[in-house]
């Protein structure tokens, strides 16, 4: 299982949602969304953060000047 596919299922998972409805709200096409989900394709950072921002979710980065 890749990074991704382990996010975007964690995330579905705790809001309820299949691969249909995650589709519907992002604008992606389900087959593409089906494939992210089942590791047969792995998105992108900026189509993760949309999938994320769909569900409700502010992903945030932070840059630390050590």
């Amino acid at each position: 299982m890749n990074n991704a596919q382990t996010i975007l299922k964690h995330y579905m998972q705790i809001r309820m949602i299949n691969a249909k409805q995650l589709a519907e709200l992002t604008g992606f096409h389900h087959n593409t969304v089906l494939a992210w989900v089942n590791g047969k394709n792995e998105p992108n950072f900026f189509n993760v953060m949309t999938c994320l921002n769909a569900m409700g979710y502010e992903l945030k980065i932070e840059v630390k000047n050590d």
